[in-house]
């Protein structure tokens, strides 16, 4: 029998949400106006702005696990009960006063889990597991009128089928899953939770150590994400089976670690990331192009006075400088960040 309490407490700040006019321009291409076009007179400034929302969460799980034949066959059943209080505030000049409080939710839910595990041999197994969770609402993207609103906590539902194989320095794996959950559609101009998400796709990952000082850890995930009794109330525009924005068709992640042989207690660290095209809208008519990020570490050990461990880091994100576009779900672009150099140091008292 386990437990596990979780509370988790954190606000959104989106400043782009203060009706600064709009202009047609280019994403690739853009448009640049003088620096005085936009009037911020009665705009709050960046030290003054209000969150847009906050949220608190709150959750106690419990499970059991049974095993059968000498631990061959293994049934997991538990779930979690969840807690949710999501406020929303205005961060729009007008009528009603900056930061005050627009909509308010608290909703509790208990989540089933189930899952089951096959040991067929000592290094090949296969499972199986189904979950329900309670996940924060959707909430309205800065181009719809209702831009402030943000709506309930919704309910997903996942299942997944898969195996692990191991080849003793190597672990390898593959899933089949299927992720359902409520969509946010724009009609009319206003932003509202209506239709389904559906998520199916495979994942296939690898990890381990196949060299003596050389770990790894990737796995790359083919979705296919399409929208589900979707229709635009205004029009009767239905959107039922296009892509979902801001979901990529592939995603891959690799990251290995190399410690050196001719600096004690040096490792060079290394990651790869991929992010197939996704589209921006519902109707699939705005695509954001695909991208690929680079970044090269290292991270070095030794020990101080009185055996104390220290340990320093240096890392360069997106070391060839690309420039991308990361789309969301929620309707948000995101500009890529440049090459980045950080360092830290860790130490331990």
């Amino acid at each position: 029998m386990s437990r596990a309490l979780n509370e988790n407490n954190r606000g959104y700040f989106h400043p782009g949400r203060l009706g600064f006019r709009s202009y047609m321009t280019n994403i690739y291409n853009p448009i640049y106006v003088p620096s005085d076009w936009v009037n911020t007179g009665g705009l709050p400034r960046s030290n003054d702005l209000h969150a847009f929302s906050d949220l608190l969460a709150t959750s106690v799980a419990i499970s059991d696990t049974l095993s059968f034949a000498e631990d061959r066959f293994q049934l997991t059943v538990g779930g979690r009960y969840q807690e949710m209080r999501v406020r929303g505030y205005n961060t729009r000049p007008g009528a009603v006063p900056l930061g005050q409080q627009t909509y308010y939710y608290e909703e509790g839910r208990f989540s089933p889990a189930v899952a089951a595990l096959v040991n067929v041999t000592d290094s090949f197994s296969v499972y199986g597991n189904y979950v329900e969770a309670l996940t924060e609402g959707p909430s309205a993207p800065s181009n719809a009128l209702n831009s402030d609103q943000i709506f309930p906590p919704v309910v997903s539902k996942q299942k997944e089928i898969g195996f692990k194989y191991d080849l003793g320095e190597v672990m390898l794996g593959a899933a089949l899953f299927e992720i359902r959950q409520p969509n946010g559609l724009t009609t009319g101009g206003v932003f509202a939770v209506d239709g389904l998400q559906v998520n199916r796709g495979i994942e296939l990952s690898a990890y381990g150590e196949p060299v003596d000082g050389v770990r790894l850890l990737g796995g790359i995930t083919f979705m296919d994400a399409k929208l589900d009794k979707a229709e635009n109330s205004r029009t009767g525009e239905r959107f039922d089976g296009n892509r979902v924005p801001g979901v990529p068709t592939t995603a891959i992640s690799l990251y290995g670690e190399y410690d050196t042989p001719w600096v004690e207690d040096l490792t060079l660290t290394g990651r790869l990331v991929y992010t197939g095209s996704t589209y921006y809208d519902q109707r699939n008519t705005q695509k954001v192009s695909d991208w690929t990020r680079v970044d090269l570490g290292a991270r070095y050990s030794f020990e101080r006075e009185n055996a104390k461990p220290v340990e320093i880091r240096a890392t360069v994100q997106n070391v060839f400088d690309e420039n991308y576009w990361a789309s969301s779900a929620r309707g948000f672009l995101a500009a890529g960040a440049p090459r980045t150099f950080m360092v830290s140091t860790a130490f331990e008292f």
